[in-house]
């Protein structure tokens, strides 16, 4: 069980949450390119030397993005996915994929993935991707224990994973969020992740 956060933690946690908030909105309201520190600092109510406690540029909020999809990767392996058959488990991550994009936000997302093409080398040195890491050991747990068919090696079920959902993260970016609207590619993989069931 996690100790609850001391008033400093707390009051870090929520003037972090406070510039996050402030980038979405303000990437709303004039774009990434176009937005500074110093207007996010003024959203917030701190000095831009406080904003670099917390980041080392507004580029650096983007990895702060990655960091957060890791973190969470991490949680659910451990709360969730280890709880399930390996299927479901691969069958949920897809479903999640899918919402996580619908819930961003494309003024945001377009950066991000532009940044996360250009500068994944880099954000790996410094945090490893827990994404396919994750997915990599529900397919090896699935295929060590006979409850996924092995149709495909883990490397080549971890791949297809992981270029479907990062090629629906790049085509919702470039039709500017009207992918997802029409698409129907959710099912063919959640279907052929069921044929995979042993």
């Amino acid at each position: 069980m996690n100790k609850p956060l001391n008033k400093r933690q707390l009051q870090h946690q929520q003037t972090l949450n406070a510039l996050r908030k402030a980038m979405d909105e303000l990437v709303i309201e004039v774009g990434f390119e176009k937005m500074r520190v110093k207007d996010i600092t003024d959203r917030v109510g701190i000095t831009e030397g406080a904003f670099y406690h917390y980041f080392s540029s507004k580029t650096d909020m983007l990895f702060d993005r990655y960091h957060q999809s890791n973190e969470l990767s991490k949680a659910l392996y451990e709360k969730e996915f280890k709880k399930l058959h390996e299927i479901d488990a691969l069958k949920y991550c897809v479903s999640l994929s899918t919402e996580s994009i619908k819930a961003k936000i494309i003024n945001v997302l377009i950066p991000y993935f532009k940044s996360y093409v250009s500068e994944y080398t880099e954000w790996v040195k410094k945090e490893e991707d827990h994404s396919e890491i994750v997915i990599n050991a529900i397919v090896k747990s699935g295929l060590e224990k006979g409850t996924i068919k092995p149709v495909y090696s883990a490397e080549e079920l971890v791949c297809f994973i992981r270029i479907y959902t990062q090629g629906k993260s790049f085509m919702n970016c470039i039709t500017k969020g009207e992918y997802l609207e029409n698409d129907f590619s959710e099912k063919i993989i959640l279907d052929l992740l069921e044929s995979l069931r042993a």
